[in-house]
């Protein structure tokens, strides 16, 4: 946790990237909490152009993928991933696009 805040703070989104996906690897390998289904996406994203990371997220079992995703490569990425999903896994999988805020801030 401690690096992956240091990573954000000086902006080293290759590091933070780098985070999040060996804390996928970690819930697949040492935890086995993750799907095949889910690793399938993990997998595919990761090969995809502009994605820097990417893990599995929620209760384990199942949940959703968050991925690092540069911000232009966006659409190509729903349009490239998806479709190679639905063909491997015979699943629809649903985007989210959304960007990172501040965060919560103390107002004195």
């Amino acid at each position: 946790m401690l690096k992956a805040r240091d990573a954000l703070r000086s902006g080293d989104l290759r590091t933070f990237a780098a985070l999040l996906t060996a804390t996928h690897r970690s819930l697949q390998s040492l935890f086995e909490v993750t799907r095949p289904e889910i690793d399938a996406l993990v997998e595919l994203l990761l090969k995809a152009p502009g994605v820097l990371g990417a893990r599995m997220m929620g209760a384990g079992f199942g949940g959703s993928v968050l991925a690092l995703v540069h911000r232009d490569q966006g659409p190509a990425l729903i349009d490239d991933v998806g479709p190679r999903y639905r063909h491997l896994t015979g699943l629809e999988a649903k985007f989210y696009r959304f960007s990172l805020g501040d965060g919560a801030r103390e107002r004195t």
